[in-house]
């Protein structure tokens, strides 16, 4: 009877914990508080969309203007490096509201820091831009490579 009584829980449990990766398994536009955190993928896509759309929409390098110049997403514009304090004293998101006004759709990348890249998002969105304006590039710069897309 124990042994019954065992494989039921079991199985149960089992269960539960794959309907909870279930639940819980990443797609490609996973809406995350403030900010759309993408794959390269549906950063991609998300773009072609904007663009298709006519919709005002800037891509941001984030990441030091030495690595820009080396290679960066093509159309994407660098405003200034993005570091942990000019995003937690709001003067990134200032320094972009000053360039593209809050109604532009960003899409933001930069390195495969994913500290910075959520400081970044979290900064950014309550700048001005809001949750809708606010993409970012999981993996930055790197998982743009990997999948093969075009750089300048």
């Amino acid at each position: 009877m124990k042994t019954k009584t065992f494989k039921f829980l079991f199985f149960a449990l089992l269960s539960a914990v794959v309907g909870v990766f279930s639940a819980c398994s990443s797609s490609d536009d996973d809406e995350l508080g403030d900010h759309f955190e993408r794959t390269a993928l549906s950063f991609k896509n998300a773009i072609d969309d904007a663009q298709e759309k006519g919709v005002n929409y800037r891509i941001v390098d984030y990441r030091k203007k030495s690595e820009y110049d080396a290679s960066h997403i093509p159309g994407a514009e660098w405003v200034m490096e993005g570091t942990t304090k000019n995003m937690n004293d709001g003067s990134y998101a200032a320094a972009l509201k000053n360039a593209y006004g809050t109604s532009t759709k960003l899409f933001l990348y930069g390195s495969n820091n994913s500290v910075l890249m959520m400081t970044l998002a979290g900064s950014v969105s309550k700048g001005g831009f809001g949750k809708e304006n606010t993409n970012i590039l999981v993996g930055g710069f790197d998982a743009w490579e990997k999948a093969g897309y075009p750089v300048e």
